[in-house]
């Protein structure tokens, strides 16, 4: 097999060098900012963090559920239903059993031939005169006869799921968390005006990041085809390489990466392309 000399490849080297060069790179500094930046200086006021527990306490009550039946007599003029209604009240004072006499005696016929049975139900399901029966009863009691529109009922509370309030110290550094968040988000289209400002023909970052109490941070080297982190998006890399940042020395625009995620960069050394070695 024929194997070149050192003599051949030195010669092929120098012959073809625009091969061998390295890309042109730059290493910028530059300022983000987004809402995770603003958070540290922002305080929540303590009523809006009560606000918020107790907004969560609230849909947390509403999820709260009775099983409940009910026996349900239609008013009569002659007021005959309330002498029946003495009699049901008699025969469950007795060991009466409530479904059986719903069956008997109900008149709610969607419901009396199932015992009454009404189902599970959140407050605010049923007629407010029998919410605020259930709420005077302990599971397996019957209250005294509610008078509503439909007529007049006697209602058994037959189980309870109860709320699950969250407690406030699980959940209260996760409402400021939040909070702060929402705050940051209304105060960011202010600090990138101001950004904008004291960037605009800057001769340092560094005091811009000063004065808006935002970090100044460094790239690694990086060529026209990207870097890692901040220099591989699209954005940054071309304002990187543009005439007025790479040959004028001048501020970037302040750059739109996503939302709620702005940059601004300048120059910091520029790394010629050059023959490997």
């Amino acid at each position: 097999s024929l194997k070149p000399s050192e003599e051949d490849i030195a010669a092929y080297y120098h012959a073809h060098s625009q091969q061998f060069m390295t890309e042109e790179q730059v290493v910028v500094e530059y300022i983000e900012l987004q809402p995770s930046d603003l958070v540290k200086n922002i305080s929540v006021d303590s009523d809006l963090v009560e606000e918020h527990y107790q907004a969560k306490v609230d849909a947390a009550t509403s999820g709260a559920s009775r099983h409940t039946a009910h026996i349900l007599l239609e008013k009569q003029d002659d007021k005959s239903h309330l002498s029946t209604m003495a009699k049901i009240q008699d025969k469950l004072k007795n060991g009466g059993d409530f479904t059986s006499l719903a069956r008997e005696y109900s008149e709610d016929f969607a419901t009396s031939e199932e015992g009454g049975d009404l189902g599970y139900t959140q407050p605010g399901d049923l007629p407010a005169e029998l919410d605020s029966a259930l709420d005077t009863l302990s599971v397996g009691e019957v209250s005294g006869p509610v008078e509503t529109e439909l007529g007049v009922h006697l209602v058994k509370l037959l189980a309870e799921k109860k709320a699950e309030l969250p407690s406030r110290d699980d959940i209260e550094p996760g409402i400021r968390r939040e909070l702060q968040r929402q705050l940051a988000l209304e105060l960011l289209p202010e600090r990138i005006e101001e950004l904008k400002d004291l960037s605009y023909n800057a001769s340092s970052l560094e005091s811009v990041a000063d004065r808006l109490d935002l970090t100044l941070q460094v790239t690694e080297p990086f060529s026209r085809n990207g870097g890692d982190g901040i220099a591989g998006k699209p954005q940054v890399i071309t304002a990187a390489f543009s005439e007025p940042v790479l040959e004028k020395g001048l501020t970037s625009e302040v750059l739109d990466l996503a939302d709620d995620h702005v940059v601004v960069l300048s120059l910091r050394e520029r790394i010629p392309s050059r023959l490997k070695p």
